[in-house]
């Protein structure tokens, strides 16, 4: 007779789920670092162009006078956007063998050239200070981005698959150990096509392991503590955020920057042996032995006693040749990732359940890369605007620990991008108005989008059966990152608060996204679903042109 998996042991929210809440924060704590990295090794200090170097090899042992002098021979004044004259960026006088200027003897046209030596404003060290990433080579600075964005999103598509077919936890601790090993590399960079590669295999990385965290979180608890773990996860990306600026404050060259952060991996060695894997993943493809070890592990931790389920486990973990057979309801996802992703395809359901959330994802990660990368140009101290957006994700995240059981994810979520397509098409208006009211406007925006961001990375879980839970996650993910990849050179054509038509288009997309919401079941208080079967079976309510969805009797209770 086969066995139907209850999973009691994991009805509580005791002392072995309350230190994998712990260890998740603290591990999620890096992938800010790396996530928000190009505020500081990509930093930008204001630049001019610099004397030629072939007249300073004419000249040696030159005072600040003489400095000055050459400067304003060889580099012309121009006007920059606030009608301001200083010295052009990008251009230098030609140099001519026609005519001498001055006791010097340099020699100069009353034409220009494109400058290749630049003088900074700051000592800070940074990847585009080293390398020269402006003027005619300022589209490599959004190029990098958008690589660490495609590399996310490469990342989060193969490590879905890999995690659903190998693990959670082996998932975790391999894209853990591959997120530091390529950050020390980058580290070691020594030209911009290394730099490129490298950036490209960090973001493989980066990503994969804070959703592996993410859901081999979630696997272990009720259904009614779902928020409340995934607070913990988020909680540490935050924490890691708030953290960030000290880092760049102590760490001004970009290389030691790297590794300071890098250094930080050290102290998770001990994960290894401190996380186990998810018992519903193991059940979800037929490990049934090692699913019980661990759930009768998590029931002596957390002093439980459920004596008909740990003598049969007790008895079955001792007996090598037992095989446990589970019920029918998750069949399918023994067949096998692919096999399974194949049969979810016949499901026009799943696939526009999918579909929806992907453009989610993709609204989501834009409006959050587009402010969380911009704050550089915000007015006042860099490290502190840094500071005050990490205020505003811890922020973020006691909201969505606080709104996410009572209002619901997909009404949440609703709520909140409505707000934010309405903010966006604002901003460009209200800096008309008054310059703080944009600055408000976009920090109110950066916390709605961040509360968003987990409550899609909950909510996508909930929607999906185990065996497909993080490979669905992953692609969403990684079509998302298309917004990632956007943000830069949404950035690079100009300051997106400043632009009426960027934000009514970014406005409208989101405003369809919350729509297309109301087509997606609710999930709060809801089992996850297992099998196939029943991710098909949760049902939503829509009213749209007359036509009308009933609810299932299980949603009807939500």
């Amino acid at each position: 007779m086969k066995r139907l998996r209850k999973f009691e042991e994991l009805n509580v929210f005791g002392p072995y789920q309350k230190r994998l809440a712990v260890l998740m924060m603290l591990a999620t704590i890096p992938n800010a670092f790396s996530t928000f990295q190009f505020l500081y090794i990509h930093y930008r200090p204001d630049f001019h162009c610099d004397i030629p170097q072939e007249v300073l090899n004419e000249y040696t042992n030159l005072n600040e006078t003489q400095k000055e002098y050459l400067l304003n021979l060889t580099v012309p004044w121009i006007s920059n956007d606030q009608h301001e004259l200083v010295r052009s960026k990008c251009w230098n006088y030609k140099l001519s063998e026609n005519t001498t200027d001055g006791d010097i003897g340099i020699q100069v046209e009353n034409q220009t050239v494109p400058c290749r030596h630049w003088r900074y404003s700051e000592d800070a060290v940074s990847v585009l200070t080293e390398f020269n990433f402006v003027c005619e080579d300022a589209w490599v600075k959004p190029f990098a981005v958008s690589l660490f964005m495609a590399g996310k999103m490469f990342g989060g598509i193969t490590g879905g698959a890999i995690s659903d077919r190998f693990g959670r936890r082996t998932v975790f601790l391999l894209f853990t150990v591959w997120q530091y090993f390529f950050t020390f590399l980058l580290s070691m960079s020594t030209n911009t096509t290394m730099y490129a590669i490298l950036m490209f295999l960090c973001g493989c990385g980066t990503l994969v392991n804070y959703m592996a965290a993410a859901l081999l979180s979630s696997e272990v608890v009720p259904s009614e503590n779902r928020v409340r773990m995934f607070s913990f996860v988020q909680g540490g990306f935050s924490l890691g955020y708030t953290i960030l600026p000290l880092f760049g404050y102590l760490f001004q060259n970009w290389r030691w920057f790297l590794r300071a952060t890098n250094l930080i991996g050290l102290l998770y060695i001990p994960y290894f042996w401190l996380i186990d894997e998810s018992p519903r993943w193991l059940a979800s493809v037929g490990r049934d032995k090692e699913a019980d070890a661990i759930l009768l592990k998590i029931a002596k931790l957390n002093n439980l006693r459920i004596e008909s389920e740990h003598k049969e486990s007790e008895a079955n973990i001792c007996n090598e040749e037992t095989n446990f057979e589970i019920s029918t309801e998750t069949v399918e996802e023994q067949l096998g990732v692919l096999k399974t992703l194949k049969q979810a395809a016949r499901r026009p359901v799943l696939i526009r359940r999918m579909l929806i959330v992907c453009l989610a994802w993709f609204c989501i990660n834009l409006l959050y890369y587009v402010i969380g990368l911009n704050s550089n140009s915000l007015s006042g101290n860099r490290f502190i605007n840094v500071f005050l957006l990490g205020l505003l994700d811890i922020a973020a995240t006691a909201w969505f620990y606080l709104t996410a059981d009572k209002l619901g994810r997909r009404n949440s979520y609703i709520s909140m991008v409505t707000m934010m397509a309405i903010f966006t098409v604002l901003t460009p208006f209200a800096g008309k108005w008054h310059p703080t009211l944009t600055n408000v406007l976009v920090c109110t925006s950066k916390l709605i989008a961040s509360v968003g961001f987990s409550i899609i990375l909950l909510y996508t879980g909930e929607l999906f059966p185990t065996a497909l839970r993080q490979s669905i996650t992953g692609i969403s993910n990684a079509v998302g990152k298309m917004g990632g990849i956007t943000a830069p050179y949404v950035l690079y054509a100009g300051d997106p608060t400043g632009s009426i038509t960027t934000s009514i288009i970014i406005g409208s997309v989101l405003l369809a996204s919350a729509v297309l919401f109301l087509f997606l079941p609710r999930a709060i208080n809801q089992t996850l679903p297992q099998s196939i079967e029943d991710a098909v079976n949760m049902r939503s309510e829509v009213a749209c042109l007359g036509c009308v969805r009933k609810n299932s009797p299980s949603e009807d209770k939500t």
